[in-house]
């Protein structure tokens, strides 16, 4: 008897004989205009034996491992290292962890459905010690607790270890649908065939709710003589009397995998049921349907090929069958072509796979399959397919078991173009000769879908003194493009150190669709999911030096589905106990990080709830620079039960009206106790009213100055340079009782080019409030889409020789939703934002930007409001 075997699949006539798993990987051969890449494994956990693929929603998708894990395709194409969920499964023949699927309403209750095989008794013996199990879990961000598991069908015994089939996916009418094979032989060990017993669950669709013994009223057995809930009741039921109330449809072999066509809105069904040892079909699922099985087989008798008999009474065809004289022996995968993404004579196909010869056909609308010409042909034992939509593009993933490989399949109709010019890329040489340089891959597309681009000389190839061209070339099936940039690498002379090199503000990121960035990389995507975390690359983009080592970001989240917030630290590090920006439903806040650059070039950041990322950067710090950039560490958090990193400055509780609270920073977070000043997050939330928060040096006054505008109960967080005062402290004035959380990012050593300042009002729209010097106070509101210059050299201590400022820039009162853009004046104003604000709101948020030849700053407001602006220091030249 023929079986599939995950892990390796194997074809057993009266011996097994496993596939060699040594077989080098080679791609699809398919038609002109396509194309069939590797998805990168993950180094620290490879994927092993996959058994199944499966679309989620959100661009994700769910992988099956046949020894138990479950793991996650993420949005961006990329497989998450960590199992989102390990479970212990016997391993025999095809059993395992063999399918999953995602509630239709993952994104609020978080649901997933998997099937897998558990021992019988405690045992796993290979004759009759197994059953399969589907249970439903939940799952945040891209980890699935396994104590949530709430078992819906048990007790589905498979005696010889195979036809477990395994798939599970909800139809248009909102129910759970899961195939289960005749278990190999007959579990009760005599009487009719287990596709032909109701009184049992194998060989058989069935159809459930997402509760135990939860029924659809209308399925097919329910209310008729006999009719009994068999979800977990095993072989306990009565042969020919009990009717199980979950069985849809019945009478199939092997029911391996199926399909709902996304065209219909999943009202059509498509089986792929595995044969025995002469035909393999494509059956249409219907209520109470009876394929046959073990009477039929395809169009024939059980056994036969030709000379085939009239179908009798009450028995379904096949809608396709293919004979093993053709050298394809077990059908497994299969998906529906969504209309309008491939050329028309795709609409209204069906792809379906064999893992026996490696071959994807397709069936046309007209209900035609031309086997004599695959769609495509792969290697590595194809066992599941799945479109999945991710971002502007919607790849055929699949998935071969013997090799552990998926694979993504993209249409392209006309020659690849590069979405954007690379910047040229800087870096220096510290030992003034040469060195080796990063860079991120320009992007090319096809219609929307990405082309693999190769760059000569290669990232991370030696570059010398000097400029260096590089070329990248994006080939498909349609044609070929090339786009250059320049490698610049000079010197390091210690005469023109900065410790800051101050950027026209350049976008990195926008998930939102359309959203434009300034080179074309990490655009649209979608939103960052809840409990995933975004790996953004910053060297090399934007005039960020290839060996930079922190950058000053502007991150903002924009419509998030609930509240949540953001970390950003550097990529390779512990994900730090520290938020870089808190967010409630809906809104688009922005907050400055100065944070160091991590692996490869990144700065991660986490999103604790589901939100669209724009990321904006404004500066860099050389390698050099006297910046120490560190994974944030929290030094203050006054509410009950939240620890600080070090247990210090931890459970103070609210903070009174007009109170002052005292942080060491020096001596913690390995901030050293001659710092001069020190880059902090300060956080105010669960305010009891309106008010404002500043931060400033202990041993001074508190100034006429501002770091955070609170709401009533909101959560609001700002970047602050500060200047570290008497006993390595900082103080924190708030005017209104409020809850308080500090994060160090980062310091710098007392002998230093950044000169941190008593934060000193540079601009205060108002009418009746005065900035230090009596410039720049009064005016009233900004206009619409107006430009204020502010002039900012040699005022509030600021030197006369600054290059770059730390300015804290305020709305108040504007009249309708927009955002600021804060520059150098002269330069052309950025694709980039620094506040974004609604009517009527007061919001904050710190900028690190270049002063202009005249030592002015510009700031864009997109609608008419106030005004403030703080100086809170400078670096000179």
């Amino acid at each position: 008897m023929r079986r599939i075997v995950c892990a390796g699949l194997m074809v057993v006539a009266s011996a097994a004989i496993a596939i060699d798993t040594a077989v080098p990987v080679t791609h699809a051969a398919l038609p002109s205009g396509f194309s069939d890449t590797l998805v990168a494994d993950a180094p620290t956990n490879p994927l092993s034996g996959p058994t199944g693929i499966t679309a989620m929603a959100d661009g994700r998708a769910l992988i099956t491992e046949k020894a138990g894990k479950l793991r996650i395709l993420a949005a961006d194409g990329t497989l998450v290292a960590a199992d989102a969920l390990s479970l212990t499964v016997c391993t025999n023949s095809e059993e395992g962890m063999l399918g999953a699927v995602a509630d239709p309403s993952f994104a609020t209750n978080g649901y997933i459905y998997v099937y897998y095989t558990l021992p019988l008794g405690g045992s796993c013996n290979a004759n009759g010690g197994a059953m399969n199990r589907v249970s439903r879990f939940t799952m945040t961000g891209n980890t699935v607790d396994p104590a949530s598991e709430l078992v819906l069908l048990d007790k589905m015994y498979i005696p010889a270890g195979n036809h477990n089939g395994g798939d599970l996916h909800f139809g248009a009418d909102g129910y759970l649908y899961v195939s289960v094979g005749d278990g190999g032989s007959n579990p009760r060990g005599s009487g009719p065939s287990a596709a032909h017993d109701l009184s049992l669950l194998n060989g058989k669709i069935m159809r459930i709710g997402k509760t135990p013994d939860s029924v659809p009223p209308d399925n097919p057995f329910v209310g008729v003589a006999g009719a009994k809930s068999c979800w977990n009741t095993g072989l306990s039921t009565t042969i020919n009397v009990d009717k199980c109330t979950q069985i849809y449809a019945y009478g199939l072999r092997n029911p391996y995998r199926f399909a709902f066509d996304p065209n219909d809105g999943n009202a059509t069904m498509f089986i792929n049921d595995v044969g025995q040892s002469t035909w393999e079909e494509v059956d249409k699922g219907g209520k109470g349907l009876d394929y046959g099985w073990d009477i039929r087989e395809g169009f024939c008798q059980n056994g036969v090929s030709t000379n085939c008999t009239p179908t009798p009474a009450g028995y379904t065809d096949p809608l396709t069958a293919y004979n093993h004289s053709i050298g394809c022996t077990y059908i497994t995968a299969g998906a529906f072509v969504p209309n309008g993404l491939w050329p028309a004579q795709y609409d209204d196909s069906y792809l379906f796979g064999d893992g026996g010869c490696g071959k994807i056909w397709q069936r046309t609308a007209a209900g035609v399959v031309d086997y004599n010409t695959p769609f495509a042909t792969t290697s590595g034992v194809i066992v599941d397919m799945a479109f999945v939509t991710q971002g502007s593009t919607t790849p055929l993933y699949y998935v071969t078991n013997s090799d552990s490989k998926v694979h993504k399949i993209l249409y392209s109709s006309a020659a690849p173009v590069f979405t954007a010019k690379l910047a040229d890329v800087t870096a220096t040489a510290p030992n003034g000769s040469n060195v080796a340089v990063s860079f991120p891959s320009p992007v090319a597309t096809s219609n929307g879908s990405s082309v693999p681009v190769t760059c000569a000389p290669a990232s991370g190839s030696t570059f010398s003194v000097g400029t260096t061209t590089v070329t990248c070339t994006a080939t498909n099936g349609a044609g070929t493009a090339t786009t250059s940039f320049a490698v610049i690498v000079s010197a390091r002379s210690v005469a023109t150190d900065h410790d800051f090199i101050p950027l026209t503000p350049f976008r990195l990121a926008d998930t939102r669709a359309g959203g434009p960035t300034g080179d074309g990389l990490f655009v649209g995507g979608g939103p960052i999911q809840g409990g995933a975390t975004l790996q953004l690359r910053v060297q090399g983009r934007g005039g960020v030096a290839a060996d930079a080592a922190s950058a000053s970001l502007n991150v903002t989240s924009v419509g998030s589905v609930g509240t949540g917030f953001l970390t950003v630290f550097p990529c390779g590090s512990t994900q730090p106990t520290a938020s870089s920006l808190n967010y409630p439903a809906g809104s688009i806040v922005s907050n400055a990080v100065i944070t160091k650059i991590g692996a490869g070039g990144n700065v991660c950041i986490f999103a604790s709830v589901t939100t669209d990322l724009v990321v904006d950067v404004g500066g860099a710090f050389p390698f050099w620079s006297s910046l120490s950039a560190i994974n944030p560490f929290r030094v203050l958090d006054t509410r009950a039960g939240q620890p600080t990193s070090d247990g210090v400055g931890q459970g103070a509780g609210l903070r009174p009206d007009a109170s002052v609270t005292v942080v060491k920073v020096a001596g913690r977070a390995g901030v050293p106790a001659n710092a001069g000043s020190v880059v902090l997050n300060v956080t105010a939330t669960e305010a009891a009213g309106p008010g404002y928060i500043t931060v400033y040096p202990c041993g001074s006054q508190p100034p006429t100055a501002s770091n955070i505008n609170v709401p009533t109960d909101g959560t609001v967080p700002n970047l602050t340079v500060t200047k570290i005062g008497t006993d390595g402290s900082i103080c924190i004035y708030n005017q209104i009782a409020t809850q308080l959380v500090v994060d160090v990012d980062g310091y710098f050593p007392a002998s230093t080019k950044y000169t941190a300042l008593l934060p000193a009002r540079v601009l205060d729209t108002r009418i009746g409030f005065p900035t230090t010097d009596g410039v720049g106070s009064g005016g009233g509101p900004v206009a619409t889409t107006s430009v204020t210059t502010v002039p900012v050299r040699g005022r509030g201590g600021v030197a006369a020789g600054a290059t770059a400022v730390v300015l804290n820039v305020t709305v108040t009162d504007p009249q309708a939703a927009g955002f600021l853009t804060v520059y150098p004046c002269g330069a052309t104003r950025p694709l980039a934002s620094n506040v974004n604000f609604a009517p009527g709101q007061t919001v904050a948020n710190a900028a690190v930007v270049a002063l202009a030849g005249d030592g002015t700053v510009c700031i864009f407001a997109s609608q008419p409001t106030q005004l403030v602006a703080d100086v809170n220091g400078s670096f000179a030249p």
